[in-house]
């Protein structure tokens, strides 16, 4: 009996064929898969630079922050004005004051002081005079 030689069907070829294709397809995904895990888990490590966006100014914003300017300039200089007006209306009453307190004790001291001088005989009121004056 003659041994027949083992051949080899083109079943078997194509089955190896798609193994190694689909191990080597698969490898692929695999890496693709790794690569991107590997840097999400890279993007919450401490230390990594990490971009951050600055927010962006819209115009809306800018002209609010003009406006917002604008009214604090204005009330400081009104704030400024109505301190003036406040200052020299406490000045005004403050002399006023003085000039009625000071109106006060003259005729309450020197004024009675004077009406009892006058209140005296001639001859003591021309010697009180005379010590006043000298």
């Amino acid at each position: 009996m003659r041994l027949k030689p083992i051949e080899k069907s083109n079943n078997a070829i194509k089955i190896r064929l798609a193994v190694i294709t689909f191990l080597i397809v698969g490898a692929i995904v695999f890496n693709f898969i790794w690569m991107s895990r590997k840097d999400a888990r890279e993007e919450n490590v401490l230390g990594n630079e990490i971009e951050t966006k600055k927010p962006t100014v819209t115009p809306i914003e800018e002209k609010m922050k003009e406006t917002m300017d604008e009214v604090a300039a204005r009330t400081g200089d009104t704030a400024g004005s109505v301190l003036g007006e406040v200052t020299q209306t406490v000045i005004d009453a403050a002399t006023q004051s003085a000039e009625t307190i000071t109106d006060f004790v003259f005729d309450n001291t020197i004024g009675n002081l004077v009406e009892q001088i006058e209140k005296l005989p001639e001859k003591q009121q021309e010697e009180i005079k005379k010590e006043i004056c000298e």
